[in-house]
């Protein structure tokens, strides 16, 4: 009853769900188009707010750097450079020169002021007391004296190849009449520009032309490039030590589609780990210097907001919608009710009908049922008879299989045995009782190979019912290889043991365990009787409880269509007339009855394998 109130409960919930798919389409339209709308209008004004920004700080910076503008080409007017330049050996010159310099640079608070004569030697500098001072040093690699010693004003922003520190670099040349004798340098440190960033609310860093971030509120953004430089771009950095070696590796930066305009996602990196989350880029391009200022705007307190506004139409919607089918409902279950009183009246005089139809046909129903039980009872003991029929013949089949092979084994030794007797009486007849003599020696090994084959029948009939004792396995095998000697050195078969000096005994007798070993070795030694040479590997291992014996030839092995048959009696892979394939069915039972497993199978190297495991005593 609870099963049926359930699923007349998920029909009616399946049904409900059918009837609102429209209404639900209908609200997943309006709340598709309104989150398309909303994120469209807060990333607009995202844009707009962060274009605003990226704009002043791209202005603060432009205002920073042109500050000092003027300062070289003010230094390049001084006569005392001039005259240091014309006589650069004079002490006096470049110690008042470097005092002024010094003075020059606290007042103007740059990073540094120095001269260059032509060949890029730094004759005079404002930290010439400090332990990496510029005098001395070369900067004829450097743009910024490149472009000035052309006569225009250079401008170059990059780590100092002395200093380690990174500045930016103006430059003017100084003229002594229409030639160039030297340049005026002044580095200009944005340090603490960076460090205004950094206290900000949003990430901000600047690029150069060749897209590497020089300029970061995030430090370890510093000197990464917005896509792999191409291999002329960094001979170039290289060469001008723009950045001494900095590895300049990519940001890991994904962009969407282009439907997001700028939005993009910054990903940890290998090498920098960037802000994870979702941020609006916006750029803006510095004119003087060719440099690219980029804003992160954070887009995820606008994302949350969409959310909120989303889930709140959602709520809304849903709502209205439950509040909808709710009074359709109502309707419903009205006119259910009014045309439940009217079918109940029907029903219950179709009730009365059906009452006595379905009596009858249960009469009917019950007469077929019986006459169905009746016939497959019948059916049963049919196939009762059958199958003990199937098994008499199948009984029988075995005992004519069996008869034929013992017929066939016992026949041949029979023949011979009337032929050696009909030649023993001529012979004795004709007077020779020697050659006589020989055909009764015949006579006597056929009737011993008719005495093994009754003996074999025998065994196998009785199954080895013999009481089992206590056997030491090592001892039986001895002399079963002892009792073999004879066989092993006429088949040329050299044995190899792996036997440990003593092992435990199991629970098999003493007749029944030599038996098992020399009906495993016997057939081994016929295997590898046809090679010139030949090798046997026999082992013993006590483990765990266990005893493992392992025999493995260096035969033919078996072959694959033979393995399932091996130990089925009366089953034989030797040719016709050498066996009766009973010897491994003897050797199953008398294992299977002492507790033990055998296995057979071929080594992957070639040859036969049999392993037998037993339980045994502890040692």
């Amino acid at each position: 009853m609870a099963d049926f109130r359930s699923a007349a409960m998920l029909a009616r919930a399946l049904r409900f769900l059918l009837k609102s798919l429209p209404s639900l389409f209908l609200l997943a339209l309006a709340l598709g188009g309104g989150w398309v709308l909303a994120s469209r209008m807060l990333l607009t004004e995202a844009e707009r707010e962060g274009r605003h920004r990226a704009e002043m700080h791209a202005a603060n910076l432009g205002a920073t750097l042109e500050q000092y503008r003027y300062l070289p080409y003010v230094l390049a007017l001084n006569q005392d450079i001039l005259n240091l330049l014309a006589d650069p050996r004079n002490p006096r010159r470049v110690e008042a020169l470097n005092r002024y310099l010094e003075q020059v640079n606290r007042q103007s608070r740059t990073s540094a002021l120095f001269i260059v004569n032509v060949d890029g030697i730094a004759l005079a500098s404002s930290n010439w007391m400090s332990p990496y001072s510029f005098v001395g040093n070369s900067y004829a690699f450097r743009p910024y004296f490149q472009q000035a010693l052309a006569g225009q004003s250079g401008s170059f922003y990059g780590i100092g190849s002395t200093s380690r520190e990174p500045g930016y670099f103006l430059s003017w040349p100084v003229l002594s009449g229409r030639r160039v004798v030297g340049v005026a340098v002044v580095k200009v440190s944005l340090a603490p520009l960076e460090a205004a960033w950094r206290k900000g609310a949003e990430p901000v860093l600047v690029s150069d032309r060749h897209g590497v971030a020089f300029l970061s509120a995030n430090p370890d953004w510093k000197f990464a490039t917005w896509q792999p430089l191409p291999p002329a771009v960094r001979r170039q950095i290289d060469a001008t030590r723009q950045y001494l070696g900095a590895k300049l590796h990519p940001f890991a930066l994904l962009q969407p589609h282009a439907g997001w305009r700028e939005q993009a996602w910054l990903a940890p990196d290998s090498e920098r780990k960037l802000l994870a989350g979702r941020y609006l880029q916006i750029r803006q391009t510095l004119p003087q210097t060719g440099w690219t200022l980029t804003l992160l705007v954070d887009m995820h307190g606008r994302n949350l907001t969409l959310l909120a506004i989303m889930s709140t139409l959602l709520a809304s919607g849903l709502g209205l919608l439950t509040l909808w089918h709710y009074w359709r409902l109502r309707l419903r279950r009205l006119r259910e009710r009014l045309a439940a009183q009217q079918a109940l009246q029907q029903a219950h005089d179709q009730l009365e009908r059906k009452v006595a139809e379905r009596t009858r046909d249960l009469a009917l129903s019950n007469t077929q049922l019986s006459a169905e039980i009746r016939e497959r009872i019948q059916t049963e003991n049919s196939l009762r008879i059958t199958r003990g029929q199937l098994a008499e013949a199948s009984k029988l089949a075995a005992l004519g299989q069996m008869a034929a092979g013992v017929a066939h084994e016992i026949n041949q030794p029979l023949a011979a045995l009337r032929a050696f007797a009909d030649n023993a009486v001529t012979l004795l007849q004709r007077g020779r009782p020697d050659a006589a003599s020989d055909n009764l020696g015949q006579i006597s090994q056929l009737v011993e190979r008719i005495a093994h084959i009754t003996r074999d029948l025998k065994t196998f009939a009785r199954r080895h019912r013999g009481p089992l004792g206590q056997t030491n396995p090592l001892a039986a095998l001895r002399d079963t290889l002892t009792l073999l000697q004879p066989a092993l050195r006429d088949a040329r078969v050299e044995l190899e043991l792996d036997l440990p000096p003593r092992c435990p005994n199991i629970a098999c007798d003493a007749i029944g365990l030599e038996q098992v070993f020399t009906n495993l070795l016997g057939n081994a030694i016929d295997a590898m009787r046809p090679q010139a040479d030949g090798r046997l590997e026999i082992s013993l291992l006590h483990k765990a409880g266990m005893l493992e014996f392992r025999l493995r030839d260096h035969g033919p092995g078996v072959a694959d269509a033979d393995l399932p048959h091996l130990f089925e009696p009366f089953y034989s892979t030797k040719p016709r007339g050498q066996g009766l394939g009973l010897g491994l069915a003897i050797v199953q039972e008398i294992v299977e009855q002492s507790g033990g497993r055998i296995e057979a199978g071929n080594h992957p190297d070639g040859g036969a394998c049999f392993i037998i495991n037993w339980p045994c005593e502890s040692t």
